[in-house]
């Protein structure tokens, strides 16, 4: 689904499978990083990955490989040679460097608080946090390393300068309906549209909801109320407590008559 998904707005079969394999390469690493710093693999660390998240880094630069491939294919009328390939690859992988290391900065940062938790919280969701860095860091690192390795040497046909299906089609049903919701029959430009008027409805409930939430939803642990009894079979140690407990065979001899 992934790579079906990654068709659909790229346009290029072979571009969608460089980027879809950042996913698994990335979660090797991670393993990797995971299996280093001992943090645990359970449902809580992995189920928090997120495959946009991921390939986030990936598309920006494929897609903008793709858009001056075609240009220069254009100007030059003819396919390009590996050397040329080679230099549309390392120009458009320089013009998103920044964007692409801002915008995985920010989503790491934002894991960077659950580091500091301590006790019951710091156990749950610190090897989810760390899991998701590594994550993120690997895919970081093969989108500037091995998706242009890969763009240069298997991207080399013919490449498409009109936008893909999907995309137009969506900016079809959708310049239509944003007009509609700025520009309202009836209305003043100051005033504003019902859409709008509905969407600060909804942001004012959503805060004023968020304010009366419980800032603390995970249950306080009293360890004065929970103490460790070690439960010891009967069967297993009357040989070595026959002599404290003269009564001890007498009982297991009933126990076993009844269960009998």
């Amino acid at each position: 689904m992934v790579i079906v998904a990654l068709f659909l707005l790229l346009g290029n079969f072979r571009a969608a499978l460089i980027t879809a394999l950042v996913i698994p390469v990335s979660f090797v690493m991670m393993a990797i990083g995971m299996n280093r710093f001992g943090v645990s693999g359970n449902l809580m660390s992995l189920g928090a990955l997120d495959f946009g998240l991921i390939v986030d880094g990936s598309v920006i630069i494929v897609e903008n490989f793709l858009r001056r491939m075609a240009g220069r294919q254009h100007d030059e009328g003819r396919l390009l040679s590996l050397g040329e390939r080679l230099e549309e690859v390392i120009a458009s992988t320089r013009e998103m460097i920044r964007p692409s290391l801002f915008g995985q900065a920010i989503i790491l940062l934002v894991f960077v608080p659950l580091l500091t938790f301590q006790g019951v919280e710091g156990k749950t969701f610190s090897p989810m946090a760390i899991t998701v860095m590594l994550a993120l860091i690997s895919a970081f690192i093969l989108s500037l390393t091995l998706v242009p390795a890969l763009l240069a040497l298997l991207i080399s046909g013919r490449v498409s300068e009109k936008e893909v299906r999907m995309v137009s089609w969506s900016k079809s049903k959708y310049e239509p309906a944003l007009r509609k919701a700025l520009k309202w029959p009836g209305r003043q430009p100051w005033q504003g549209s019902p859409y709008l008027d509905c969407l600060s409805a909804y942001s004012a409930f959503s805060v004023a909801s968020s304010c009366r939430s419980w800032t603390n939803r995970i249950c306080p642990f009293n360890r004065s109320e929970y103490r460790p009894r070690r439960w010891i079979s009967p069967f297993q140690c009357k040989n070595r407590s026959s002599g404290r407990f003269p009564n001890f065979h007498k009982s297991a001899s009933c126990i076993q008559n009844r269960n009998s």
